[in-house]
């Protein structure tokens, strides 16, 4: 079985990152993620990048799990993070960068340019870290909506019910 996982959005890529939005995010060079706050997670994304700590990153190197790739990746704090947040941004952070495909039952794929879908064994992995920020969904229900759709998805219901 296969979940989407819709992580944390913590801030932008730098001005000078590596990217190219005609090519596939697995074809991007390095990346610059800017945290404006972050709320803690190991696992973080700026559509259509990942990002983890080292200490996931570490895991997921030790793990069997198939379907990705870690590469270096900088980051840094906003003027705004030290207003949004004071926990310590944490020292090391790597681009997890997926490169699986479901049909061949790797455990990390991308759906899409931007949905990630991990195996029951990938989700085990990353639930063993901080993870509490994310929408996960089963991938038969589709990716879990974005906060802004999930409101106006709840006042559509609550309109109906009048």
């Amino acid at each position: 079985m296969y979940y989407y996982v819709d992580a944390e959005v913590p801030g932008t890529l730098a001005p000078g990152s590596s990217f190219d939005p005609a090519l596939r995010a697995t074809d991007s060079g390095p990346l610059h993620l800017v945290f404006d706050g972050w709320m803690g997670d190991d696992l973080v994304t700026t559509s259509p990048f990942w990002f983890v700590t080292a200490r996931l990153a570490d895991a997921l190197r030790d793990s069997d799990l198939s379907g990705f790739e870690l590469d270096p990746a900088t980051a840094s704090q906003s003027d705004q993070y030290a207003a949004t947040t004071d926990r310590a941004l944490a020292d090391t952070w790597l681009r997890l960068v997926p490169t699986g495909s479901v049909d061949r039952g790797d455990d990390l794929a991308l759906e899409g340019r931007a949905d990630l879908l991990v195996s029951g064994a990938a989700l085990e992995v990353l639930r063993s870290f901080a993870l509490e920020n994310a929408d996960i969904a089963p991938a038969e229900d589709g990716p879990p909506p974005s906060p802004v759709m999930a409101k106006f998805l709840a006042q559509q219901a609550a309109n109906d019910e009048k």
